[in-house]
């Protein structure tokens, strides 16, 4: 088997830009996505982290200021997948 999973491929995260909510729909062969372990974090363009939590189907964005960020999904043994997304409440 190939354990190799491209990157941007694990996942659609929506809407973009997304106002109170993110949503994080798995693609095909990807029902690892939300097993224990796997997180997703938030950047600022400074680079600090925002938010930090497991992945699950809705993450609240709640605390976030409009503007651009970061996000990195991470299962246990790696990073799956990178990206940015717009917050415009």
């Amino acid at each position: 088997t190939n354990n190799h999973i491209e990157v941007n491929n694990l996942a659609r995260l929506y809407p973009n830009p997304a106002q109170s909510t993110l949503s994080i729909k798995a693609n095909k062969n990807s029902s690892d996505l939300f097993v224990n372990g796997s997180t997703i974090k938030l950047y600022d363009a400074l680079g600090k982290i925002v938010l930090e939590q497991e992945v699950s189907p809705e993450i609240q964005l709640g605390i976030l200021d409009n503007g651009i960020y970061f996000y990195i999904i991470e299962l246990p043994n790696y990073t799956a997948q990178k990206g940015k997304i717009m917050v415009l409440k």
